[in-house]
């Protein structure tokens, strides 16, 4: 999915989603590979340090959704 597609469907609500990504590339979190069909387009990937760190917040939103009652996390 490109970061134009992410922007429409609604799944990245910043102000300037290049920006983000192009600092996330920077941080060593995402790759961008150019798209086989349309060399414009790029698509971002998560690197290892990138999927750890959403491993790691993915966590502590469980957590934190079980401090709130365990009635939020079934339903």
């Amino acid at each position: 999915m490109t970061v134009g597609e992410l922007t429409n469907r609604g799944d990245y609500l910043g102000s300037n989603p290049s920006y983000n990504v192009r600092k996330m590339v920077e941080a060593g979190y995402l790759v961008q590979e150019r798209s086989r069909y349309d060399k414009r387009s790029t698509r971002p990937r998560l690197t290892e340090k990138g999927l750890e760190l959403r491993g790691t917040l993915q966590d502590m939103c469980i957590r934190q959704t079980m401090a709130l009652g365990p009635d939020l996390v079934s339903g």
